[in-house]
């Protein structure tokens, strides 16, 4: 069980995501998130689009004790929180009985820091505006929580950059506070990649499919 939470300005309608997957036996799920900030609804969906995922698995022929949860960069920060935390939130879940953690979590150039840095939307503001939100989304304040999770954190090395990109160190510096709090946690940088998933066959791609794969029972 695959569920695939996109990045910002992206949709659900990609069918390159489900074909990258299926091949190799995986029921994928897609979800259209929103991406405003500060995020919050962007994380209360990607948690229901889990629980929907395992209430919903033995319909489609897929294991509800084996899910994994695919990020990409808005969706793999929204994603990191989820897979630390992802039962505190159930805001307007069509279903509620199943848990909302993922058995994995493998996100590609997400801006995990983004409650700390200087991203559009300044999150860092509602450390003291609002600092129950920013603890929210804020994938660093959950570390230590749902410590069984298996974390592969994927990053592009491209020397064509772009404003949009995450620095490669925003992947190592998470990389390191979960190694240090003793999660099951590799960081894999793809040469020549850049901040930009969505078809299947493109490098990034390909190290995510077998990154995924590599956290669960489909190979």
């Amino acid at each position: 069980m695959i569920v695939f939470a996109h990045g910002m300005g992206g949709s659900k309608n990609d069918p390159n995501i489900g074909r990258g997957f299926a091949p190799y036996g995986a029921v994928v799920y897609q979800v259209d998130l929103a991406d405003e900030p500060p995020f919050l609804e962007t994380v209360e969906q990607v948690a229901c689009a889990v629980r929907y995922a395992r209430a919903t698995a033995t319909d489609h022929g897929g294991d509800p004790n084996n899910v994994a949860l695919v990020g990409f960069s808005m969706g793999a920060t929204a994603g990191a929180v989820v897979g630390l935390t992802g039962d505190d939130y159930t805001a307007g879940c069509v279903e509620t009985g199943a848990s909302a953690l993922p058995d994995a979590f493998i996100g590609y150039e997400g801006p995990y820091d983004w409650a700390h840095g200087e991203y559009p939307g300044e999150l860092h503001l509602l450390e003291e505006s609002d600092p129950e939100v920013w603890a929210a989304v804020d994938p660093y304040a959950h570390i230590g929580e749902h410590p069984d999770l298996v974390v592969r954190l994927i990053h592009g090395v491209d020397d064509d950059v772009s404003w949009y990109d995450v620095r490669p160190q925003v992947s190592e510096d998470f990389e390191r506070a979960l190694s240090a709090a003793g999660y099951d946690v590799k960081l894999t940088f793809v040469e020549g990649a850049s901040h930009s998933v969505g078809f299947a066959g493109v490098a990034q791609f390909d190290e995510i499919v077998e990154q995924t794969l590599s956290t669960t029972d489909t190979n």
